[in-house]
């Protein structure tokens, strides 16, 4: 009752293409042949729900990098600000760069801020149906409402703490 759990070898060598060289398809040149551009919103039931027009414009512009080059270039520089914004917070704290000015740093720590400020807006307006639904949001169900009031609160304990 033994039974035959050995692999044949000629199976293995010949299903396998491990290091073997095949002409392989040339690179794309245009990067329509990478991300289609599409003419039609079709696609996506998510957009479709979205009116107005400049609204689904802008949704499509800020969700899906693939929906049109302009899109993608956003993806990008939105990737790009993020690893510029992590780069400069590990910088400033290194030893080496001490010498520069901390207004520098301040001025290109504000203009991140900004910036991703009014990506955060555009994506907030791009996500609501209604104009009340995001002030709704906003100001009673978002996380920033809430981190706002917690430290109000915990500066009016410390100042009573102190104050007597």
């Amino acid at each position: 009752m033994s039974r035959n759990t050995s692999i044949e070898l000629e199976q293995l060598c010949t299903a396998s293409r491990f290091l073997v060289e095949e002409s392989q398809s040339p690179s794309p040149t245009n990067i329509n042949d990478i991300f289609p551009q599409s003419t039609s919103f079709g696609e996506d039931i998510v957009v479709d729900s979205i009116h107005p027009l400049w609204k689904r414009s802008l949704f499509a512009l800020l969700e899906r990098p693939t929906f049109s080059p302009s899109a993608f270039l956003v993806y990008a520089m939105t990737t790009a600000l993020i690893v510029v914004s992590a780069l400069i917070t590990v910088l400033e704290t290194v030893p080496a760069f001490h010498s520069i000015s901390s207004r520098v740093w301040f001025g290109i720590e504000t203009s991140l801020v900004a910036l991703f400020t009014v990506e955060y807006l555009a994506r907030c307006v791009a996500w609501s149906h209604t104009w009340w639904s995001l002030l709704k949001w906003t100001f009673c169900q978002s996380f920033f409402p809430r981190v706002f009031l917690n430290c109000s609160k915990l500066g009016s304990d410390v100042t009573q703490h102190f104050m007597g």
